[in-house]
C-alpha cells in the first residue's frame, strides 16, 4: 500500500473515531438522563403502585384460609335478633300423622338489610301570630336545617364522599339506587363545602389539641390544586388528626399548626423543613432501614452494615420497654455506635451517600430513648395520610383553595373521629344539629 493510500486510511479512521466518540458521549447523556427518569420508579422510597418492575411477583396462597397456627382467631359477634320467626309442622307430610312437640330446634341467624326506602319529605308549616296585645308578632322556633336537605343525608353524602372515597357520580348513582333520590353535582358540592364551614370551629379547636400535644408524627406528600403543584400535610398524635393543604413544603406550614414555639417532639422523615423548625426531632428508622436494604439489594457486600443497623434499631426498641432512668445511658452509647459504623461505610463510595444522610440525622435517631411515648419510627404519620393519597388517585386534583381548605376539614375531623373510636354518623349528625 503506498504511502498515499495509507495516510487516507489513517484519515478516514481518525473521522469515524471521533464521529463515534460523540455518539458514545450522546448515548452516555441519555443513559444518564433516563437512569435520572428511572429513579421515580426504582428507589427505596417507591410505593408499589408506581413500580414498573415488580421484584417478587405476587405468588397463589398456600395452605388453609384463615389464622395462622399460634394466631388469635378473629370471631365475629353473634347479634341479638330483632325479630324471631318460628317454623312449624303441625302433620306428618308422608302420613298425615299430628305431631307433637319438636324433639330439637335449630337456631339460624340471618342479617340483611332493609329494602330501598323512598326518601322522606316533610313540609313544615311554621305559623305567625300576631299578639293583640302588644302587636309583636310571635313564630315558633324551630331548629332547620340550611337548605332543602335533612341532617341525616347531608352527613351521609359526607361519609360517602371522604370515607367511602366516592366520586359525585357514584354517590348520585347510590342515592338514587337506595333512596331513589335524585340530585346534581351543584347540591352536594354545596353540602359539602356547608359541612367544612360547620366543622371549621372544631378543627380549630384540634389545632389547639395538637400543639398542646407531648409529640406529633408529621409527614407531606404532593397534590394538585388548580393544575399546580401542592403539598398535602399530616399532624398527628394517635388521637388527633390535621390535615392542611399549601403552596409550600417549608417551614411556615409547620408554624402555622404548631405555632411559633412547639415544645413537644416531632417524629418525622429527613426533610430539611423540621430541622430548621425545631431541634427536638426524632428521625424515622423506617426511611433509613429502607434505603440501607435497597442498597443491599444492588450491593451484596453491604449486607453487613444493614444487618447492624437492623440490630441497632431492635435493640432501640427492647429499651422502649424500660424506664426512662435506663434508657438514658444507652442515649451516647448507640451514638457512638452509629457514628462508628458511619466511619466505616464512608471507606466505600458506594454507601457514602447514605453515610451522610444517616450522619445529617445527628443524635436525632435516638431521641426517642429521653423522653416517654416517642416511637422510633414515623408509621402513624405514614399510615394516616394514606386514605387521602388513595381518595388523590381517583379524584386526580382539587378545584381550587376552598375545594383544598373543605377536603383538609373533612378528612382531618373524620379521621380524628375514627382514632377516638366515635361512631361517624351521629357525630357528624350532631355537629350539624348544633351548629
Amino acid at each position: 500500500m503506498s504511502s498515499f493510500a495509507l495516510y487516507k486510511r489513517i484519515k478516514q479512521l481518525e473521522d469515524e473515531n471521533i464521529e463515534l466518540k460523540k455518539q458514545l458521549l450522546a448515548a452516555l447523556k441519555k443513559i444518564a438522563e433516563l437512569e435520572q427518569r428511572l429513579l421515580a420508579y426504582e428507589n427505596a422510597h417507591t410505593p408499589p403502585s408506581k413500580q414498573r418492575f415488580k421484584k417478587n411477583p405476587p405468588s397463589e396462597p398456600s395452605g388453609k384460609l384463615g389464622a395462622k397456627v399460634g394466631h388469635e382467631k378473629w370471631e365475629r359477634e353473634q347479634p341479638t335478633p330483632t325479630e324471631t320467626i318460628e317454623h312449624s309442622e303441625t302433620n306428618c307430610p308422608k302420613c298425615n300423622h299430628k305431631l307433637g312437640n319438636p324433639i330439637k330446634v335449630y337456631r339460624k341467624i340471618v342479617e340483611d338489610i332493609p329494602e330501598p326506602q323512598p326518601v322522606i319529605v316533610t313540609e313544615h308549616l311554621i305559623n305567625h301570630y300576631k299578639c293583640g296585645h302588644c302587636g309583636k308578632i310571635v313564630v315558633p322556633k324551630v331548629k332547620l336545617p340550611q337548605g332543602s336537605f335533612g341532617y341525616n343525608l347531608q352527613t351521609e353524602i359526607t361519609l360517602l364522599n371522604v370515607d367511602a372515597r366516592l366520586p359525585l357520580r357514584k354517590i348520585k348513582s347510590i342515592l338514587k339506587r337506595s333512596y331513589n333520590l335524585n340530585i346534581t353535582d351543584a347540591h352536594i358540592y354545596k353540602m359539602l363545602r356547608t359541612m367544612g364551614n360547620k366543622l371549621s370551629m372544631e378543627y380549630e379547636k384540634n389545632i389547639q389539641l395538637i400543639r398542646a400535644s407531648p409529640f406529633i408524627h408529621a409527614d407531606e406528600t404532593g397534590m394538585s390544586v388548580k393544575g399546580k403543584n401542592y403539598h398535602l400535610w399530616v399532624f398527628t398524635n394517635g388521637t388527633t388528626t390535621i390535615f392542611t393543604i399549601t403552596k409550600t413544603r417549608s417551614k411556615k406550614t409547620i408554624t402555622e399548626i404548631l405555632g411559633e414555639n412547639y415544645s413537644g417532639t416531632i417524629i418525622c422523615d429527613g426533610w430539611t423543613a423540621y430541622s430548621t423548625y425545631t431541634n427536638q426531632i426524632q428521625r424515622c428508622w423506617a426511611h433509613i432501614l429502607r434505603e440501607a436494604k435497597y442498597l443491599t439489594e444492588k450491593f451484596s457486600l453491604f449486607k453487613i452494615f444493614y444487618e447492624r443497623l437492623c440490630e441497632m434499631f431492635a435493640q432501640i426498641k427492647e429499651l422502649l420497654k424500660q424506664p426512662i432512668e435506663k434508657r438514658k445511658p444507652e442515649y451516647e452509647k448507640l451514638h457512638k455506635q452509629l457514628t462508628k459504623l458511619l466511619d466505616c461505610m464512608d471507606s466505600h463510595r458506594e454507601y457514602k451517600k447514605l453515610a451522610t444522610t444517616i450522619r445529617n440525622g445527628g443524635k436525632h435517631w435516638f431521641t426517642c430513648l429521653l423522653y416517654p411515648n416517642i416511637q422510633p419510627t414515623n408509621n402513624l404519620a405514614e399510615q394516616t395520610i394514606r386514605e387521602p393519597i388513595i381518595r388523590r388517585k381517583i379524584f386526580g386534583c382539587l378545584r381550587n383553595q376552598k375545594g383544598a381548605d373543605t377536603f383538609s376539614i373533612l378528612t382531618s375531623q373524620i379521621t380524628t373521629y375514627k382514632q377516638q373510636g366515635l361512631n361517624l354518623f351521629q357525630t357528624i349528625k350532631q355537629t350539624l344539629q348544633n351548629s
